[in-house]
């Protein structure tokens, strides 16, 4: 009897708060759990002005747009490649397309989107205001096969579409500019095919190549070659004649030896870049002072231009060096934007080999054995 007066109680209880709680005559409308929507939004890219990259390993690299052109601080604000800088924006332009996947922070560190493992990226805008603090997570190669990432200061996490982000994104200097020094891609060869073809004037000049006899007593040394054509009524092949100095006037020079020397001119690499501008150490300012320098002349239609390469001193080796390399302090001239002319770099004594020769490097063997023939069946005659 006491049990179902006690049950009783219990079950009027519970329909009381059930009545207040949930009135089934009330007319206001029923109220739902507010639902969180978890969205990112597209970058504007056009707004970017600073880029600043951290890798898992604590290293930075930033980039930053000066008069228009994206520069790599880290390397004296040497410019970048613009279309990679143009590339990695337009990778994580478009946010608003990303999946939204978790929002614990857990597994944050699984999915490597946390502090300590995760790449991060801020990117800046006008007077520094920040547009996005970004950290960007592993590939999500379970399903979509693109990359985790979140906000900084959320625990939402995202995937986007892009698999590549992690990579264009690199904290490495030399992944963001170009191994060339000249005013055109290391990478475009059609170019550096023209301009070879194109040259038809050299200038060269600097100290007689070091050796162990002459150390302390090089002599400088300048040679000027010309382009002559193939001549269509003697079917005579094309050659590089000497104009300078007068006492080599008469050496027939190679077509195929002194392109060559071209190609190397043209491709040259630098192995680092060391400042912007130079410093009497590096004794690229004084011409007497110079391991050498070269100046071509090209020609392409009616328009002439000039390239120069300019070799200074030997660059003194760390005693933290891991290779016994020798490199030099170097500097190029050449018709394309002032500013990466102003950087020194250094380039291995290879392209010092090949470039600090005089003219009888070139000669054309073939034609100077068929003219010393000529020359001695005329006097048996």
């Amino acid at each position: 009897m006491i049990r179902n007066i006690v049950l009783g109680i219990l079950l009027l209880s519970q329909l009381a708060i059930w009545f207040v709680k949930d009135n089934p005559f009330s007319t206001e409308k029923p109220k739902s759990e507010t639902v969180v929507e978890h969205k990112l939004d597209d970058v504007p890219i056009a707004d970017v002005e600073r880029i600043e990259i951290t890798s898992s390993a604590a290293a930075t690299l930033r980039l930053e747009k000066k008069d228009g052109i994206w520069c790599i601080e880290n390397v004296f604000g040497y410019p970048a490649v613009q279309e990679k800088v143009a590339k990695a924006l337009a990778e994580i332009q478009p946010l608003s397309r990303s999946e939204f996947r978790n929002a614990k922070s857990f597994l944050h560190e699984d999915l490597e989107v946390d502090e300590r493992r995760g790449t991060k990226i801020r990117l800046f805008g006008k007077g520094g205001r920040l547009i996005e603090d970004l950290v960007i997570g592993k590939r999500d190669v379970a399903n979509s096969g693109g990359t985790f990432i979140r906000r900084r200061n959320e625990d939402a996490v995202f995937v986007t579409r892009s698999k590549n982000l992690e990579s264009v994104f690199s904290v490495v200097p030399r992944n963001w500019y170009d191994l060339g020094v000249w005013d055109f891609p290391s990478t475009d060869q059609g170019r550096l095919t023209d301009l070879k073809l194109a040259a038809y004037r050299v200038v060269v000049e600097g100290l007689e190549r070091l050796t162990r006899t002459n150390a302390d007593s090089r002599k400088r040394f300048r040679f000027v070659i010309e382009y002559v054509p193939r001549n269509a009524l003697t079917k005579e092949e094309e050659f590089w004649r000497v104009l300078e100095p007068e006492e080599k006037k008469d050496l027939v020079l190679s077509d195929l030896s002194v392109r060559s020397m071209l190609t190397s001119m043209l491709n040259i690499r630098t192995q680092e870049i060391l400042s912007q501008g130079t410093k009497p150490e590096y004794k690229l300012d004084d011409p007497d002072e110079l391991e050498v320098r070269i100046t071509t002349f090209f020609k392409e239609g009616d328009v002439e231009t000039s390239r120069t390469l300019e070799i200074g001193a030997r660059r003194p080796q760390s005693l933290l060096a891991t290779t016994a390399m020798i490199t030099y302090y170097m500097r190029a001239r050449h018709p394309g934007g002032k500013l990466k002319q102003s950087f020194v770099h250094a380039v291995t004594n290879s392209y010092l080999a090949v470039l600090q020769r005089g003219p009888e490097a070139y000669v054309d063997h073939r034609r100077a054995a068929a003219k010393k023939a000529m020359e001695e069946g005329g006097q048996k005659k």
